[in-house]
Parts: structure tokens; sequence; C-alpha cells
């Protein structure tokens, strides 16, 4: 018999596993190789002008990002909590297109993943019961998730383009009312702990109307430091091309 309050004496009690399931597809599966951004080995003024567009490109994919808004699945799970005020356990939504720390690129959801990796979860884990309040939460079906692995950018539901998230958190209010509104489909109507609905990155972030607030000047910036980091990677690509030929 498991006791939290003495776990020595009384034997440690199992944290639930409340993670959230794999969100993110692979970008690999978005990402244009350089044969479809019709990049090639010519001295035309036609090719020059291709290879410096597929550069661009390459430096958005590492960067900010902007083409791959909406790439990622959004799954509801079951947190494993009870509800104390009401039948069934408290969910939550994982939301595979969110931002990274400043852009949708490669670096900055890398970052905004390791971000994301804080103790709160098992913390929250180890509560038996949390108030709970009926939401509708939006999700991928089966469809909708298999057409983005294998058309990538094309196969995006225009739902997903609908932001409601950044990497510090779902805006659960924005989404339930997104849903009703039936602006985002399809949706389901789950307990959501009280805590996750009051700690929604818009509250976060001290600001009180909605998710499409202006960015700071800390995205700004970040978003900056991730052209440098693109520019720089391509730069030693380039160079070790250019050593091999």
């Amino acid at each position: 018999m498991c006791d939290p309050a003495n776990p020595i004496a009384g034997g440690a009690c199992p944290v639930k596993n409340t993670g959230p399931p794999p969100v993110t597809y692979p970008l690999m599966n978005a990402i244009q190789t350089p044969k479809e951004l019709r990049s090639r080995r010519e001295g035309s003024w036609n090719a020059i002008g291709d290879n410096v567009k597929a550069i661009d490109y390459y430096i958005s994919t590492l960067g900010t990002g902007e083409q791959y808004k909406g790439y990622g699945k959004r799954v509801v799970y079951d947190t494993g909590i009870k509800c104390s005020n009401m039948p069934g356990n408290a969910h939550r939504l994982a939301d595979g297109t969110a931002a990274g720390v400043g852009g949708y690129g490669l670096v900055p959801r890398m970052l905004g993943g390791i971000a994301s990796l804080v103790p709160g979860d098992l913390v929250s884990s180890a509560k038996e019961e949390v108030t709970c309040n009926r939401m509708l939460l939006h999700y991928n079906t089966t469809p909708e998730m298999k057409n983005m692995k294998y058309r990538g950018i094309r196969g995006i539901p225009g739902s997903n383009r609908v932001k409601i998230s950044n990497s510090s958190g779902i805006d659960y209010e924005l989404v339930n009312r997104l849903c009703k509104q039936r602006r985002i489909s399809p949706c389901v109507e789950k307990p959501v702990a009280s805590q996750d609905i009051q700690e929604g990155f818009v509250i976060k972030r001290g600001h009180v109307t909605n998710i499409s607030a202006s960015e700071n000047t800390d995205a700004l910036l970040m978003k900056t430091l991730y052209l440098l980091i693109a520019i720089g990677v391509l730069g030693g690509v380039g160079i070790y091309v250019f050593k091999r030929r």
C-alpha cells in the first residue's frame, strides 16, 4: 500500500502516465527537396535565381518556418486524473501545430519541445482529483492525419491553420468558443482541469485579449537568432560542398 506522505515507510506511489502522445509529424514529410525546388548545377541566370530561392526556403525552414503553420496533429488525451466535481477524468489537448520558441521552423520547434520538458506534469500527475470544466476540444481524424503524413503541407486541414496555441500552452476557452461557432471541426466535449484552462498561454503572457495579440520583442529577437543560425548552417554546408568539388 503506497503512502504519499511517507513513501519510504509506506512505499512509493506510482506516478500516473499523463504525458501527451507524440503530436508533431517530422517536418521531413513536409520539407521540399532541392530537386523539387528546381535547384541545379548550371551557370544560367535562371538556375542561379532558382538556387537563391531554394536557399531562402531552407533558411525559413530552419528559422521562422511560416510555411509550416498548421502542420502537425491535434490529439485529445486522458490524463488519468479524476474530476472531483463531475464523472470522468480530466483531459488535455496536445497541439502539434503550435509554434516553437519564436517560429514554426525546425530550430524553434526543437527548442520549444525542450522548453516544454518541465516537471509540472509529473507533479500534477500525482494528484488524485482536480476540479474540471466541460470544454469542446478540436482534434484531427485518422484520415486527416494520414493526409498530413503522406501529402505534407498540402494535406493540412483548414481547421489546423486556426491558431489556438503556441509552445507555452493551449487557450482552452478560445478552442471551446471556436468549436461552438463551428469555425473548427470536428470537436469533442471532454472534462478539462480548471487549472489547465486558467493557465492558458494567453494568461501566462499577460494578455487578456485573444490569441492573435501582436508578438512581443522577445519573439522577434528569437526569430532573428534563428535566421542567423540558419544562415550559419547553410553557409557551412555550402563551404563543404565547394571543397568537395
